[in-house]
């Protein structure tokens, strides 16, 4: 599964928080807001960095925290289907 981000949403840190915005041309559209954790904003970045497959954000997963492959695919798999479900990343 090779996933990329919907044209348009950017992350953006604001204080301790991570949020994905939709940037309209020069203005931000914030009348839809997604909040991550710093853990998701991670992966985030990787998927913006162009490292769209599973077992690439699994293996990046497991490295950063010593957790098992098959948890690490079982967590990325569902954070990647949350943000298909609201129409975030497309693949």
């Amino acid at each position: 599964m090779n996933v990329r981000i919907k044209d348009g949403l950017q992350l953006r840190k604001i204080g301790h928080r991570y949020m994905v915005v939709d940037v309209c041309s020069e203005n931000v559209n914030m009348s839809t807001v997604y909040s991550l954790n710093a853990t998701a904003a991670d992966l985030w970045k990787l998927l913006e960095q162009g490292h769209s497959s599973l077992e690439e954000l699994a293996d990046w997963l497991c490295a950063q925290y010593e957790i098992d492959k098959a948890t690490a695919l079982q967590d990325v798999t569902k954070q990647l289907d949350e943000w298909k479900n609201f129409g975030l990343i497309r693949g």
